[in-house]
């Protein structure tokens, strides 16, 4: 469908994108429980930009959407003594039966793995109607030779709403956003309209009830308005049902141009900050992170440092023992239970430093 004024275009790749990148905690909470224990949350993932060009190259992208959507954690696996290990979460967000959707997923699996050696794992999101024939899986096979890679999917139009509603994660209105635009399609504008309309109150419920930092408020109500997208006309309409039911006077929408209050007037109409706002606010959450980041490290390495240095102290004070014992032994010529009792020391630690010393 061509992106006009009255059919506009839906990017799902760079609403997702955007939201996975803001929020990656609640990401892997929501769509990926096995692994979410799993990782130390001290350290923020990061969107893997680098990695993830390396991967697509110059392979041309199908259907507006991207190769791949890879957050990178830096340690993230708990319970690790020896040094950091880094685990790679692939995320492919699809809106179309692709062919060789399971070769789309592999790729970027098997480069990883190459590159890399080390903890892989991937979740392939389809968020349209329509699905490939096995989309959870990559099969090849030429004579005797035969390879399978399978991977978690999440299919959006199976996910039931009341259980959706009731969740407090904002991946749940995520997903009820794209069933409603599948709801929605080709060019139900009206009801569409509605249900954007009740998104809306339900984000408010949920900022109210499940006491939702304000950043996730926004960055969801952001979502869902570029997700449950509507003509030029119908966004307008959009505002002027917000400012009524909030009964908030629309000064933005006097002083900038219309589609720029389109654009952003709308969440600083519904919740006084612009996404250039939350972006900044973000950017000094990260920044603050990182700090935390730089002072765990600088303790871990004090800590790591002073254990050395016991270790050395230790390992003197044993060989001060060892003298000791042997001084007694050659030069007193004291039996090893005396030399226990001298120094006290077990006589079987005595004699095994003697034994050790013939």
């Amino acid at each position: 469908m061509s992106n006009t004024d009255e059919h506009p275009r839906i990017e799902y790749d760079s609403n997702w994108k955007r939201l996975i990148e803001r929020h990656p905690r609640e990401f892997i909470r929501f769509f990926m429980p096995v692994i979410y224990p799993l990782i130390d949350f001290r350290y923020r993932p990061r969107l893997a930009k680098q990695e993830l060009s390396k991967i697509a190259g110059k392979q041309k992208k199908k259907g507006g959407m991207v190769a791949g959507i890879i957050p990178r954690g830096d340690t993230f696996l708990k319970g690790v003594t020896s040094g950091r290990r880094y685990l790679f979460i692939h995320v492919e967000v699809q809106s179309s039966d692709e062919e060789n959707f399971g070769w789309k997923m592999f790729r970027p699996f098997y480069w990883l793995m190459d590159t890399y050696g080390k903890e892989v794992t991937a979740i392939a999101l389809f968020v349209g109607e329509r699905v490939p024939a096995k989309p959870d899986r990559f099969e090849y096979r030429f004579g005797d030779t035969t390879l399978l890679y399978t991977y978690p999917v999440y299919l959006v139009k199976e996910e039931q709403e009341e259980s959706l509603r009731k969740s407090d994660n904002i991946f749940a209105i995520a997903v009820l956003a794209c069933k409603q635009l599948i709801a929605t399609k080709p060019d139900k504008y009206d009801d569409r309209l509605k249900m954007r309309l009740d998104m809306i109150d339900l984000i408010l419920e949920k900022s109210k009830d499940k006491n939702l930092p304000f950043e996730m408020v926004v960055s969801i109500a952001d979502f869902v308005i570029n997700v449950l997208i509507l003509p030029k006309q119908l966004e307008l309409k959009f505002e002027v049902l917000v400012q009524e039911k909030f009964k908030i006077k629309p000064s933005m929408r006097k002083q900038l141009p219309e589609t720029l209050a389109i654009a952003e007037g709308r969440n600083k109409i519904l919740f006084g900050t612009t996404v250039e706002e939350l972006k900044e606010l973000v950017s000094k959450e990260r920044r603050l992170r990182a700090f935390e980041k730089r002072k765990a490290e600088a303790e871990k390495r004090k800590a790591e440092a002073e254990k050395r240095k016991a270790e050395v102290e230790k390992r003197k004070a044993e060989a001060l023992q060892m003298r000791a014992i042997l001084r007694l032994h050659n030069k007193m010529k004291l039996p090893a239970k005396d030399i226990a009792t001298t120094l006290g020391l077990s006589e079987k630690y005595v004699l095994q430093v003697l034994e050790e010393a013939e």
